[in-house]
């Protein structure tokens, strides 16, 4: 067997390794190279690839789960519910999303005005159709979702050109556990994230100044839903001036701009009370200086050098575990299973615990 100097190996990404590690790759890094290794090392260890997989199912299931029980139950889950729906119906009835916060109920529209536009509408075909309003309101946060997972599969897609690796990225954007108290709650905030993950997806699909705008537009829109979705934007906006493609920033810069100042200034003409409610917003909004705080704070917590020490033990452990062979994990799972049976049939007949203490005379 012919053995390669380890100064000539290669990493699957193309950068060299051996004596000089900062030398110049030989192949470029890009996403399909990466999307490529990843389906190796899966193909390579097909019970750590199973294992991920059925992980993630696991979790996406407990959220379909949780989104399921969401239509089914109205309950508020994080974000107070009940004071959404109650600002939507006044929308439909009213007309007016920025209501003033001095009078009775006293309720702020934390959102952007596209959010009570959007939802207004399966609230309107709600009452229309005798359903009831927040059953379909939160069908429509559902519908958002799927969207999201869907634009994060044709991004990957495009970006590693890989259908399987693709279909990896949704499985594990659908598979965050809090996702299932997430995916029916009525707030803006999938419908923001939408737009900006069109944004992106129109940006890398496009080849003509026209769909550059498009994209613009799109990311313009996703802070009429909230305000706070602008790193999309601005990430695109510095990617293209380190591109050095002046025109096409500046174009970007601009669409974005109008579409954001024409949709702000459409509700401001409508809406005289809205700078009114963003002053009220103001501190709770854009408050951070308690950030780094709350950081430090955390970090000098006793624990967390603890914590530290366990997760670098845990991935050594994970190393050093997907290092052996496919027969000896088998024998460790089996073993392990084995171990936890004898150690609970032990333990309920002999454990100190199941034994009550006697009565007192």
């Amino acid at each position: 067997m012919k053995t390669i100097p380890i100064a000539q190996q290669v990493w699957p990404f193309g950068i060299r390794r051996g004596s000089q590690i900062l030398d110049e790759p030989e192949t470029r890094v890009t996403a399909r190279t990466i999307a490529r290794s990843t389906l190796e090392a899966l193909r390579s260890k097909p019970l750590l690839g199973a294992a991920v997989v059925a992980f993630l199912l696991l979790c996406a299931l407990s959220s379909v789960l949780g989104t399921v029980a969401g239509l089914i139950n109205f309950r508020d889950v994080g974000y107070p519910d009940s004071s959404d729906l109650l600002r939507i119906r006044e929308v439909v009835q009213s007309g007016v999303i920025y209501p003033d916060g001095d009078r009775p109920p006293y309720l702020v529209s934390l959102y952007g005005p596209l959010t009570y536009i959007l939802l207004s509408m399966p609230y309107r075909l709600a009452v229309a159709a005798g359903i009831t309003p927040q059953t379909l309101i939160r069908l429509g946060i559902v519908i958002a979702v799927s969207l999201c997972v869907f634009l994060v599969y044709l991004i990957s897609k495009r970006l590693y050109g890989s259908k399987p690796v693709a279909l990896l990225c949704a499985l594990f954007a659908v598979s965050a556990v809090p996702l299932a108290q997430w995916t029916t709650q009525i707030r803006g905030d999938f419908l923001g994230l939408s737009l900006a993950l069109l944004s992106f997806y129109l940006f890398i699909a496009s080849r003509r100044r026209p769909q550059l705008i498009a994209a613009a537009v799109s990311a313009g829109l996703a802070p009429l839903c909230k305000q706070t979705f602008i790193a999309a934007p601005i990430a695109i906006l510095a990617w293209l001036i380190y591109k050095r493609r002046y025109v096409d920033a500046a174009l970007w810069a601009l669409s974005f701009g109008l579409t954001l100042a024409v949709g702000y200034g459409m509700v401001m003409w409508h809406e005289p009370l809205m700078m009114k409610s963003i002053t009220v917003m103001h501190h709770p909004v854009l408050e951070y200086t308690r950030a780094f705080a709350i950081i430090l704070d955390a970090v000098g917590q006793p624990v967390t050098p603890f914590a530290a020490v366990g997760a670098l033990a845990i991935l050594g452990c994970a190393y050093l575990f997907v290092s052996l062979p496919g027969i000896a994990q088998v024998r460790f799972w089996a073993w392990t299973v084995l171990g936890v049976i004898v150690y609970f049939l032990y333990g309920y007949k002999r454990s100190p615990l199941g034994k009550t203490a006697p009565a007192p005379a």
